[in-house]
């Protein structure tokens, strides 16, 4: 009966030994990419958030002073009376729904106020299983899409597959509007 029990132990003990459990018990590496951004992100003093598409990766830095926001938490949340399901359809794949909320005229202007400087797609990375693009899309199609929009212009931060954009006109955390109009 010992033997039997012992057996029953070292049987489900076998993933963890032999490494197929995977997730905690896998070393994971931080992706160079991801370390440059850091630096970068973080040699700014100034309030700003970055918008990662379609989603963050769990390299992306952010911090009180550089949150960080992700547009499919945006479009299940917060945005999503603004999309148009009724041209669409609730079908609608999230990718095409990400590109159609930041094609919009007010799309300049809502990225600039909520203090959005940097647009990042992340990297493909499948080595360490933060592959989130099967779900939401192809990354080479968020880049083409993106290299569309006029107020975001790709930057060069020496990056190899982290792609960024940069919204030189974001407003401070804090600010006033230069126009206010009066409801009659």
């Amino acid at each position: 009966i010992i033997l039997f029990i012992s057996f029953l132990f070292l049987y489900n003990a076998k993933p963890l030994i032999t490494g197929e459990i995977q997730t905690l018990f896998v070393e994971r590496e931080i992706p160079f990419d991801y370390i440059l951004l850091k630096d970068q992100i973080l040699n700014h003093d100034n309030y700003f958030r970055t918008l990662w598409i379609p989603s963050y990766s769990r390299w992306g830095i952010y911090n009180n002073k550089h949150p960080k926001v992700s547009t499919v938490n945006l479009i299940q949340n917060e945005l999503k009376d603004f999309l148009d399901y009724e041209i669409k359809g609730y079908n609608w794949p999230i990718g095409q729904q990400i590109v159609y909320i930041l094609n919009q005229p007010y799309s300049n202007n809502l990225i600039d106020t909520a203090s959005i400087k940097y647009v990042i797609i992340p990297l493909n990375d499948t080595k360490n299983d933060d592959d989130f693009f099967i779900y939401y899309g192809e990354h080479k199609f968020f880049e083409n899409e993106l290299d569309k929009i006029p107020y975001l212009q790709k930057t060069n931060l020496n990056l190899k597959e982290v792609i960024v954009y940069e919204n030189k006109n974001y407003y401070p955390h804090i600010h006033a509007p230069n126009n206010i109009y009066l409801a009659k």
